[in-house]
């Protein structure tokens, strides 16, 4: 059985926003990568990797929302 390539990239720049390599760009990147991998796999019953792509997309959320409660946290204390 092979596994997507999609939903390995995901996973991947979902894991490099921890390592800071990218921006934000990567977060989203890896949302719809494992979109992208998900839809792969539903549609071709031989290609497996369901949970790489669905950590990809959880670690893309993730990113987003640390990246704008940083952001927004950076902003309130300019304010003062």
């Amino acid at each position: 059985m092979k596994k997507s390539k999609w939903a390995l990239a995901s996973l991947m720049l979902g894991i490099f926003w921890f390592i800071q390599l990218f921006a934000i760009e990567k977060g989203l990147l890896a949302i719809i990568f494992g979109i992208l991998g998900l839809t792969e796999i539903s549609q071709e019953r031989d290609i497996k990797g369901k949970g790489l792509a669905i950590a990809g997309i959880i670690l893309g959320i993730a990113f987003i929302i640390i990246k704008i409660f940083i952001k927004g946290g950076f902003f309130l204390l300019n304010l003062y």
